[in-house]
């Protein structure tokens, strides 16, 4: 006997394939100055219990500062204060950015194969929302709720 399962399983998700980043992101997310030091990003990320912060100068999507690179920087700046250690050390210059339009399963392919914790959403050039791994966990636990 064939397993029909899986394509009825599937079956359900079928209209979320049309999905945009639009309807999924965090919009607004909080950012940081590239001129902030490495204290400001910690108390950023601990008061508001996020792992990604888009940094942005002058409304210009500039990097992304990760729980990561705050773990990497103990390392790399090991004598220096927190306070000697600007954003712009330690972003990634070159963050994964989609348009608002892009479609879910565009950006969710793009972050598993490349391995992105998050990819920075905007519109006309501008920073708009967020999506990360665990917003995509969010959703998809929503989805099964159904």
């Amino acid at each position: 006997m064939e397993n029909s399962g899986s394509s009825n399983l599937l079956s359900g998700f079928h209209y979320h394939r049309k999905l945009k980043l639009y309807d999924v992101m965090t919009p607004d997310p909080h950012t940081i100055s590239p001129d902030y030091h490495l204290t400001t990003v910690k108390r950023i990320m601990a008061t508001n219990k996020i792992r990604h912060l888009p940094v942005v100068d002058r409304e210009v999507i500039v990097g992304i500062v990760s729980d990561r690179d705050i773990k990497l920087a103990a390392t790399m700046y090991g004598g220096r204060s927190d306070e000697e250690i600007q954003v712009r050390d330690l972003c990634l210059s070159e963050p994964y950015i989609e348009d608002e339009s892009c479609l879910l399963r565009r950006a969710l392919k793009q972050m598993l194969d490349r391995r992105y914790g998050c990819v920075l959403v905007a519109r006309r050039d501008k920073l708009s929302g967020i999506f990360t791994m665990i917003d995509a966990g969010d959703l998809l636990i929503k989805m099964l709720s159904c």
